[in-house]
């Protein structure tokens, strides 16, 4: 049996019979860089954008190994947990192209993602509470979450597990942003989860 092969099996349980779908999905790695943003407020004093620090990036990671790792077999690992310091006043809300030009050129080189955390972002109607860069391999994830679309404390992680989703869809060439209607797993455009549904697993890894 290779290691993607479907094993189907059948539960008896009095008159019902259960049929499951089960596949042993080939382990993934990739690297992720956690970079936390210092910028300077507007009388010139260097300040701390983001309530994260580099010591919660283990919490961050046991969650995204959770979530991705024990339902579709794919692990990260981290590459690097640093704060990084742009001269400037970026303002409460960092702007897009205040991000494009300052932040994303201090990606860490080599890892597979770097993820910013900068406090607030203005980010598109669409993303919300974070954004991920195909083209530079980058998300920006803000520090509050989307607390409308996650229920159970987990407004932060979860939009970091979505563009992280992101990502890793990109990087099976699937066309279209893998964003779904299926309310209540991750990636939905309703109410998510860190939940991965059967669909959600075969966009983000093979089978």
């Amino acid at each position: 049996m290779t290691s993607d092969t479907p094993v189907k099996s059948i539960r008896i349980s009095g008159s019902m019979v259960t049929r499951l779908d089960v596949a042993i999905l080939p382990r993934k790695d990739y690297t992720i860089a956690f970079k936390f943003l210092r910028h300077l407020d507007p009388s010139g004093k260097e300040i701390d954008a983001t309530k994260w620090k580099p010591e919660d990036v283990p919490w961050i990671l046991t969650r995204l190994n959770w979530t991705f790792g024990a339902q579709a077999n794919i692990f990260f690992t981290s590459a690097d947990a640093a704060w990084i310091t742009v001269q400037k006043a970026l303002g409460p809300k960092v702007s897009r192209d205040d991000f494009r030009k300052y932040i994303v050129p201090l990606k860490k080189d080599g890892a597979d993602l770097t993820c910013f955390l900068v406090g607030d972002y203005d980010a598109m109607a669409s993303e919300a509470a974070g954004q991920y860069l195909p083209d530079q391999q980058v998300c920006v994830v803000v520090d509050q979450g989307n607390p409308p679309v996650f229920d159970h404390g987990e407004a932060f992680i979860g939009v970091m597990a979505h563009e992280v989703g992101h990502f890793l869809h990109h990087k099976r060439n699937i066309p279209g942003s893998g964003h779904h209607n299926r309310n209540g797993v991750l990636l939905s455009s309703g109410m998510e989860s860190l939940s991965l549904d059967k669909d959600v697993v075969s966009d983000l890894t093979a089978w």
